[in-house]
């Protein structure tokens, strides 16, 4: 009986790898047709229909690497993300941790006004966003995305920290005390290195939305030369209507840091995210 009802589940498991393998392949199918199709001459793109090439090339690549400003947009949008999620993730610690040990009326009204940020469209922020960095001359200047996106994921950040903080027990803090420590001493020493899976989650979300976003830096900066990555293909798709390769393999290789941050970061995200999520 034990090893029919062991066989049972052997084989119900195993059909749903089997489901997952498809929905994921499924899911995967216009990435996979992408890079296929970056991996195809420029001119068989049209024609060929197939996922893969029978002769893969680079040449795709090769121009826009050479033959472009896509190089300096992708390292422009990689100098802005970076910054965006450095200082954010280093704010929305020290933030969520205040917040989620301290009660005040001054910490109740900033969880407020966190909480209202978070619910405000990004499209009403533009207009009056664009008027200050005008007003203060950062206009065409990379740190004025840098700014922008700050304040917009800062919010979002905050609270994933202070959901995965009110889950460390104050317990461990409390001996550290004893010990002599002060409170920013063990703040780094002991809660940071514990709070792994929520820094990773918060650094995860600041970064794919610096890395996508498209609006703001599109308003913000009009030379070619600091333009973002995500403004720079949507230059090449108007500049080169008929070169569905180049286009392709641009896109390809702008989808490859955020995907590399997401497979290495994938173990903490699931524990970040439900962090807190049984507290009140």
């Amino acid at each position: 009986m034990k090893q029919s009802s062991g066989h049972f589940f052997k084989k119900h498991h195993v059909g749903t790898y089997v489901v997952l393998i498809l929905l994921m392949a499924l899911t995967s199918l216009p990435m996979i047709s992408m890079i296929g199709n970056a991996l195809k001459a420029n001119k068989q793109v049209i024609f060929d229909r197939g996922l893969f090439p029978k002769s893969p090339t680079l040449s795709n690549f090769v121009f826009v690497f050479q033959e472009t400003s896509f190089p300096r947009n992708l390292l422009n949008s990689l100098i802005a993300s970076v910054s965006v999620t450095i200082v954010c993730v280093w704010i929305a610690c020290m933030a969520g941790y205040a917040l989620s040990r301290y009660r005040g009326t001054g910490f109740t009204a900033f969880k407020s006004v966190t909480y209202m940020f978070q619910v405000v469209p990004l499209v009403l922020l533009m207009i009056p966003l664009f008027m200050i960095v005008k007003t203060i001359g950062l206009h065409n200047n990379i740190l004025s995305i840098i700014i922008s996106y700050a304040a917009i994921t800062l919010p979002l950040a905050i609270w994933t920290m202070k959901g995965f903080f009110d889950t460390i027990s104050f317990e461990i803090e409390e001996s550290a005390l004893i010990d002599g420590a002060g409170i920013f001493r063990s703040f780094l020493s002991i809660i940071l290195p514990i709070s792994t899976p929520g820094i990773m989650t918060a650094a995860v979300l600041t970064f794919t939305f610096a890395w996508n976003e498209y609006m703001l830096a599109n308003i913000f900066i009009q030379r070619t030369e600091k333009t973002t990555l995500t403004v720079a293909l949507a230059q090449f798709a108007q500049q080169s209507i008929v070169d569905y390769g180049y286009q392709m393999a641009a896109a390809s290789i702008a989808s490859i840091p955020a995907a590399l941050l997401l497979v290495f970061a994938q173990k903490y995200i699931i524990q970040g995210l439900s962090a807190g999520a049984t507290k009140g």
